[in-house]
């Protein structure tokens, strides 16, 4: 399996609704240990194209958790305004 496969299979992963963007970056800080040590075990050879590959799936993942806590951030005010908190 080809680390660009990988990727885009981690980045294709639909987030589940019952985590929150909180649970989702521990999760993420986590896997990017495991990646980091991983990467670190490569021939040096292959070191920098897949150090490039995990900078640009955690980029990604950044944008995807921004996108989820600016969504629960909205849906906390509008439900706010609804109940007239």
């Amino acid at each position: 399996m080809s680390i660009k496969f990988e990727l885009r299979d981690a980045l294709d992963a639909t987030p589940s609704p019952t985590r929150t963007p909180s649970e989702e970056l521990q999760d993420e800080t986590s896997r990017q240990g495991r990646e980091a040590d991983r990467i670190d075990q490569l021939p040096e050879s292959e070191q920098a194209a897949a150090r490039e590959t995990e900078r640009s799936r955690r980029e990604e993942f950044l944008r995807r958790i921004q996108t989820l806590q600016g969504a629960e951030a909205t849906a906390v005010t509008q439900q706010g305004s609804a109940t007239g908190s």
